[in-house]
């Protein structure tokens, strides 16, 4: 299958076959498919509004800010990973 991100994958040995590579693709595309929603985002992101010298952590708000189609200026988006 083809999926639209880019996964940086090191083999553990040389001899490692094609089909095998494959299934881990899967599995750490299955996995990540789950935890890649707006809720999980959300948790783990604050906007950090440099005009109002605020940092909003509330969810909520969060997901408010991050579903429009852009924020205004000098407002930022963090991760807190």
């Amino acid at each position: 299958m083809n999926y639209n991100r880019d996964l940086l994958y090191v083999k553990p040995t040389n001899n490692y076959y094609a089909t095998t590579l494959q299934t881990n693709v899967d599995s750490l595309h299955t996995m990540l498919y789950s935890m890649e929603t707006l809720q999980h985002l959300v948790t783990c992101t604050e906007i950090v509004d440099v005009n109002k010298l605020k940092i909003i952590k509330k969810k909520h708000l969060v997901e408010q800010l991050l579903r429009q189609p852009q924020l205004k200026q000098f407002q930022f988006v963090n991760n807190l990973n």
